[in-house]
């Protein structure tokens, strides 16, 4: 899947201290920290790799190929929780900010 880049919502800091703890609560798992990313291993997600450029957060995943039902669905539920409260924007908020983002490039 390719890097995807979300906006925060003003008065969320794009900070990879606040990204870590976010990762943290909504995982249950303490992320690495290297070079600025936060990386972790969850469920459906092999390899998690989240950091901040500029004033956006950079999302890399990598799915596990065979995840059970129960575990695909827990980890989008933890996914979309970690992405909501970190950039403050619902998962209906962030798909209109990009389809607003995509109007413009073209």
């Amino acid at each position: 899947m390719p890097i995807r880049e979300y906006d925060f919502k003003r008065g969320y800091k794009p900070e990879v201290e606040r990204v870590k703890d976010c990762l943290s609560e909504c995982f249950g798992v303490e992320p690495a920290v290297e070079g600025g990313r936060c990386k972790l291993s969850y469920g459906a997600i092999k390899e998690l790799n989240v950091g901040i450029e500029g004033k956006k957060l950079t999302v890399d995943t990598v799915s596990n190929p065979d995840p059970s039902t129960e575990e695909a669905q827990d980890t989008i539920r933890r996914f979309n929780t970690f992405l909501e409260s970190v950039t403050g924007l619902n998962s209906k908020q962030r798909r209109n900010r990009m389809k607003k983002e995509a109007t413009k490039e073209s």
